[in-house]
């Protein structure tokens, strides 16, 4: 497990982790967490220890991204990861976009969930196969009629959907 999913599913910051490994400054925890740096040995021993060895040295010499982080493209065409903690608008906007076009496009999503996520938009994320609207866990039929009601209110042709009714 990468240490910035680590972080994600605990909910501790970057200060805490900081302070829980004992680094002086902060720019170390950042490389760690974008791959730029692999730890000292005493420090990744903190990082197994506290995590209760679910962060591993391999976790940093493997290559890859965390999966909490999106992969956005700089006006000068440079990638950068955004993390979901991050602070600039700037970088928050362009994450969600991101995720907008991937969920929508997504291509083992159906076209109705596709649709569903068309119209919900910015409300709804996917993350390792699961939904999420309003950062809460939801079922495929709870997205549906969260678009028709929306499209309802629109007046515009409702989605089909076993189960749902219309």
């Amino acid at each position: 497990m990468k240490l910035a999913d680590f972080l994600f599913e605990s909910g501790m910051s970057t200060t805490q982790l900081r302070r829980a490994l004992n680094v002086r400054c902060r720019s170390t925890i950042t490389r760690y967490l974008h791959g730029d740096r692999v730890p000292n040995p005493v420090t990744m021993q903190r990082i197994i220890d506290l995590t209760s060895g679910k962060v591993q040295l391999q976790d940093f010499l493997r290559g890859g991204n965390p999966k909490c982080a999106t992969i956005i493209t700089l006006p000068s065409g440079r990638k950068k990861l955004v993390f979901p903690w991050a602070n600039r608008e700037s970088d928050l906007e362009a994450a969600e976009a991101v995720e907008i076009r991937r969920v929508a496009n997504d291509d083992d999503a159906s076209p109705p969930l596709q649709a569903a996520v068309a119209v919900i938009a910015d409300r709804v994320r996917r993350r390792e196969g699961r939904w999420f609207m309003d950062g809460r866990p939801v079922d495929p039929a709870r997205l549906i009629r969260e678009a028709n009601r929306l499209l309802t209110a629109r007046r515009e042709p409702l989605i089909f959907y076993p189960g749902v009714k219309s």
